[in-house]
Protein backbone atom coordinates (compact mmCIF):
# COMPACT_ATOMS: atom_id res chain seq x y z
CA UNK A 1 0.00 0.00 0.00
CA UNK A 2 1.06 3.66 -0.69
CA UNK A 3 1.37 6.25 1.87
CA UNK A 4 -2.18 7.31 1.32
CA UNK A 5 -3.80 3.92 1.75
CA UNK A 6 -4.29 3.08 -2.12
CA UNK A 7 -2.22 1.06 -4.35
CA UNK A 8 0.55 2.98 -5.65
CA UNK A 9 0.20 1.53 -9.05
CA UNK A 10 -3.34 3.51 -9.13
CA UNK A 11 -2.37 6.62 -7.01
CA UNK A 12 0.60 7.11 -9.80
CA UNK A 13 -2.15 6.55 -12.47
CA UNK A 14 -4.35 9.13 -11.23
CA UNK A 15 -1.92 11.75 -10.35
CA UNK A 16 -0.29 11.43 -13.88
CA UNK A 17 -3.90 12.04 -15.51
CA UNK A 18 -4.14 15.15 -13.19
CA UNK A 19 -0.69 16.38 -14.14
CA UNK A 20 -1.53 15.91 -18.23
CA UNK A 21 -4.82 17.99 -18.52
CA UNK A 22 -3.40 21.12 -19.20
CA UNK A 23 -0.61 19.50 -21.90
CA UNK A 24 -4.02 17.53 -22.86
CA UNK A 25 -5.99 20.55 -23.54
CA UNK A 26 -2.94 22.80 -25.25
CA UNK A 27 -2.59 19.33 -27.97
CA UNK A 28 -6.39 19.27 -28.62
CA UNK A 29 -6.18 23.36 -28.79
CA UNK A 30 -3.12 22.92 -31.39
CA UNK A 31 -4.76 20.04 -33.55
CA UNK A 32 -8.03 22.45 -33.77
CA UNK A 33 -6.30 25.18 -34.86
CA UNK A 34 -4.04 22.82 -37.36
CA UNK A 35 -7.79 22.00 -38.67
CA UNK A 36 -9.10 25.51 -38.82
CA UNK A 37 -6.06 26.58 -40.69
CA UNK A 38 -5.92 23.74 -43.04
CA UNK A 39 -9.89 23.53 -43.54
CA UNK A 40 -10.23 25.73 -46.45
CA UNK A 41 -7.22 24.35 -48.52
CA UNK A 42 -8.95 21.05 -48.31
CA UNK A 43 -12.17 22.21 -49.36
CA UNK A 44 -11.39 25.46 -51.50
CA UNK A 45 -13.26 28.06 -49.08
CA UNK A 46 -11.43 31.07 -50.80
CA UNK A 47 -13.29 33.61 -51.82
CA UNK A 48 -15.67 33.38 -55.27
CA UNK A 49 -13.97 35.81 -58.00
CA UNK A 50 -16.89 35.06 -60.33
CA UNK A 51 -20.98 35.68 -59.10
CA UNK A 52 -23.82 33.42 -61.47
CA UNK A 53 -26.25 36.23 -62.09
CA UNK A 54 -28.77 33.76 -62.62
CA UNK A 55 -27.57 30.35 -61.00
CA UNK A 56 -25.94 28.02 -61.96
CA UNK A 57 -28.84 25.44 -62.72
CA UNK A 58 -31.03 25.57 -65.77
CA UNK A 59 -34.15 23.24 -66.21
CA UNK A 60 -35.55 23.25 -69.69
CA UNK A 61 -38.28 21.38 -68.72
CA UNK A 62 -40.38 19.47 -70.89
CA UNK A 63 -39.10 19.96 -74.06
CA UNK A 64 -39.47 19.24 -78.07
CA UNK A 65 -36.98 16.17 -79.32
CA UNK A 66 -35.13 17.22 -81.82
CA UNK A 67 -34.84 20.65 -82.49
CA UNK A 68 -31.94 22.59 -80.46
CA UNK A 69 -32.53 24.41 -77.27
CA UNK A 70 -30.06 26.92 -75.60
CA UNK A 71 -29.71 28.89 -72.68
CA UNK A 72 -27.27 31.64 -71.17
CA UNK A 73 -25.31 31.80 -67.71
CA UNK A 74 -24.34 35.46 -67.15
CA UNK A 75 -21.78 35.98 -64.67
CA UNK A 76 -20.02 39.04 -62.99
CA UNK A 77 -16.36 39.71 -62.11
CA UNK A 78 -16.22 40.40 -58.53
CA UNK A 79 -12.55 40.07 -58.08
CA UNK A 80 -9.84 42.56 -58.41
CA UNK A 81 -8.11 41.33 -61.14
CA UNK A 82 -9.36 40.78 -64.70
CA UNK A 83 -10.81 37.42 -65.35
CA UNK A 84 -10.33 35.79 -69.10
CA UNK A 85 -12.35 31.91 -69.51
CA UNK A 86 -9.64 29.56 -70.38
CA UNK A 87 -12.27 26.62 -71.64
CA UNK A 88 -15.09 24.86 -71.34
CA UNK A 89 -15.68 21.76 -71.04
CA UNK A 90 -18.98 20.17 -72.07
CA UNK A 91 -19.86 16.56 -70.62
CA UNK A 92 -20.74 14.98 -75.03
CA UNK A 93 -21.39 15.84 -78.13
CA UNK A 94 -24.82 16.70 -77.67
CA UNK A 95 -23.82 19.81 -75.59
CA UNK A 96 -21.59 22.80 -77.46
CA UNK A 97 -20.66 25.91 -75.78
CA UNK A 98 -19.90 29.45 -76.71
CA UNK A 99 -18.65 32.26 -74.49
CA UNK A 100 -16.72 35.51 -73.68
CA UNK A 101 -13.62 35.35 -75.14
CA UNK A 102 -12.37 38.66 -74.24
CA UNK A 103 -10.51 39.36 -70.95
CA UNK A 104 -13.71 40.67 -67.87
CA UNK A 105 -12.03 43.73 -66.14
CA UNK A 106 -13.28 43.56 -62.13
CA UNK A 107 -17.08 44.26 -62.09
CA UNK A 108 -17.45 43.65 -65.75
CA UNK A 109 -20.22 40.95 -66.46
CA UNK A 110 -19.62 37.70 -69.23
CA UNK A 111 -21.95 35.03 -70.50
CA UNK A 112 -21.22 30.96 -70.75
CA UNK A 113 -24.16 30.17 -73.99
CA UNK A 114 -24.94 26.39 -73.81
CA UNK A 115 -26.73 24.79 -77.03
CA UNK A 116 -28.21 21.34 -76.62
CA UNK A 117 -29.25 19.09 -79.05
CA UNK A 118 -32.26 16.87 -77.94
CA UNK A 119 -31.84 13.79 -80.03
CA UNK A 120 -33.57 10.27 -78.74
CA UNK A 121 -33.13 11.16 -74.91
CA UNK A 122 -36.04 11.15 -72.38
CA UNK A 123 -34.56 13.18 -69.24
CA UNK A 124 -31.10 14.44 -69.48
CA UNK A 125 -28.67 16.02 -67.17
CA UNK A 126 -25.58 17.57 -68.48
CA UNK A 127 -22.90 18.91 -66.80
CA UNK A 128 -20.71 22.08 -67.95
CA UNK A 129 -17.44 23.32 -66.43
CA UNK A 130 -15.88 26.42 -67.05
CA UNK A 131 -11.90 27.39 -66.43
CA UNK A 132 -10.94 31.25 -65.62
CA UNK A 133 -6.93 31.79 -65.43
CA UNK A 134 -7.17 33.27 -61.44
CA UNK A 135 -8.84 30.46 -59.99
CA UNK A 136 -7.91 27.10 -59.13
CA UNK A 137 -11.23 25.48 -59.13
CA UNK A 138 -13.25 25.25 -62.32
CA UNK A 139 -16.98 26.61 -61.96
CA UNK A 140 -19.85 23.87 -63.27
CA UNK A 141 -23.28 24.81 -64.96
CA UNK A 142 -25.46 21.90 -64.81
CA UNK A 143 -28.70 22.09 -67.36
CA UNK A 144 -31.55 19.47 -67.28
CA UNK A 145 -35.27 18.67 -68.44
CA UNK A 146 -37.00 15.73 -70.12
CA UNK A 147 -38.44 15.30 -73.41
CA UNK A 148 -41.50 14.27 -75.23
Amino acid sequence: MGNDGHKPGVFCSKKLIYMKLPALRKSVFFQFSIVLFIWPMLFDLAPKNIEWLDGQDFDFGQIEAGPSHQTVFHFKNVSPDTLTIETVRTTCGCTAAEYTLEPVPPGGRGQVEIVFQSENRRSFHKKITVFFDKQKKAEVLHIRGEQF
